[in-house]
């Protein structure tokens, strides 16, 4: 039997129990939110936030991001853990790009420069106190998964503030090095950016 275009209801099937279905998905789409979001900004709006991000040293989408959570940071109790959890990752990046950004200065880049930056960055206990709280320890489900996008985003952040590019083997793929005892466990080797 096929749906129609107009409801989706398959003919002879009652109304009721489709708005009943589509309740359900968006409750369900409700309780799990993707990370992905898309907007349009004036022309103007997108230039400056370019210019500021550029400015702190990051991607567009990091700087919206920064910007986003920091709006809800000021506007939910402080005692609530989603605020005390964006705040300490708020620290992690923040301290990562400001170390990114004097390693590189102080002539430190090279194809590790991520492993050094990550390793500077956890000599300080108040980095790794907050690391720690950004992704939630004491919460073992989902660290992990937590973990792993806050070292990708870490990785992104270094790469911009430096000015760099993933250096890539023959076949044109990023080129990884793994490492033990250290806050991450694989990195991507780096180049300055043509």
């Amino acid at each position: 039997m096929a749906k129609t275009e107009e409801t989706g209801v398959k003919p002879g099937k009652a109304a009721g129990k489709n708005r009943r279905g589509k309740a359900a998905k968006a409750a369900k789409v409700a309780k799990a939110p993707k990370g992905k979001v898309t907007f349009n900004l004036e022309p103007e709006v997108l230039a400056l936030a370019k210019r500021e991000a550029k400015a702190e040293g990051r991607e567009l989408g990091h700087f919206l991001q920064k910007a986003i959570e920091g709006y809800l940071v000021s506007n939910i109790p402080a005692e609530d853990e989603l605020v005390q959890r964006l705040n300490a990752k708020r620290a992690v990046l923040d301290k990562t790009v400001s170390t990114a950004l004097e390693l590189n200065e102080a002539g430190k880049f090279d194809e590790h420069f991520i492993l050094t930056v990550i390793k500077t960055a956890a000599s300080d206990k108040d980095f790794s106190a907050s690391y720690d709280q950004a992704i939630n320890t004491a919460n073992e489900k989902g660290v992990n998964a937590r973990k792993a996008r806050l070292n990708r985003q870490l990785g992104r952040m270094i790469l911009r503030a430096a000015g760099a590019q993933a250096k890539r083997a023959e076949d044109g793929k990023p080129m990884r090095a793994q490492v033990s005892d250290e806050l991450i466990t694989s990195y991507t080797l780096v180049e300055k950016a043509a």
